[in-house]
């Protein structure tokens, strides 16, 4: 059952449900459930109705270790600068300046990443690890236990990757950086959750040269560039537990 979206799935559908994904401006949740048609069920929900079905509520339990870090009278965000290469993500120095910006008595800050991220952002931004006010995680945690991090924290801001759909899925604060370009901006990919925001330009992308090349390209961009920490700032102080 599905659309046919590539040739070569055609052998595994047995029934055929059409829709239009190019330029539908409709959100990926959105086009998937149209494949419910194809069972005779209902296939058109709100966003918001969308939110109230994730129901992600048997939460691995975390770790004492991790548990302890977090403090109940701040609020513990993670900042989630990379998408394993898998989108155009906001520079790691404005994470860094972000981090800066953020109110040492208000907010505890947690880098979250994979290992091989973790030693690339080690790299480009040291000096966001020199903080005491900045727990590195990168790499220490398993998947089971970044879910169960993600759920017993406040927030959570990154690109169009894994955990910032986790994190508004869970009804967590979901700040996601996005590029104004087709398939790829909020509109397609944005985080659906009671809490689940975004950033992204309003001018669309025009891709070709060396500020936003053409094709299917990872890293940033001039259009995530263009977002600057003071933008992602003023909606994270208006955050609250």
């Amino acid at each position: 059952m599905g659309n046919l979206r590539r040739l070569k799935t055609a052998r595994y559908c047995n029934r055929f449900v059409a829709y239009r994904r190019r330029r539908s401006g409709r959100h990926e949740i959105e086009l998937n459930l149209e494949n419910l048609a194809g069972l005779g069920l209902p296939a058109h929900y709100s966003r918001t109705e969308i939110a109230g079905y994730f129901g992600l509520t048997r939460i691995p339990e975390l770790n004492p270790g991790l548990k302890n870090l977090l403090v109940s009278d701040k609020i513990n965000i993670i900042l989630h600068p990379k998408s394993r290469m898998h989108g155009r993500e906001w520079p790691a120095r404005h994470y860094l300046e972000l981090a800066r910006l953020l109110p040492k008595d208000r907010f505890r800050i947690f880098i979250t990443g994979i290992d091989s991220e973790g030693e690339v952002l080690r790299k480009e931004i040291p000096e966001l690890f020199e903080s005491t006010d900045v727990i590195d995680l990168c790499g220490k945690t398993t998947l089971e236990q970044s879910i169960a991090f993600i759920a017993y924290s406040d927030g959570l801001i990154a690109s169009g990757t894994g955990p910032l759909h986790i994190a508004a899925a869970m009804g967590k604060h979901a700040l996601g950086i996005f590029p104004p370009r087709d398939e790829i901006d909020p509109a397609h990919w944005g985080p659906i959750g009671i809490k689940g925001q975004f950033i992204c330009l309003k001018e669309r992308c025009k891709p070709g040269g060396s500020r936003c090349p053409d094709g299917n390209i990872v890293g940033s961009c001039a259009c995530t560039e263009a977002i600057t920490p003071e933008q992602v700032f003023e909606r994270v102080i208006m955050w609250e537990r």
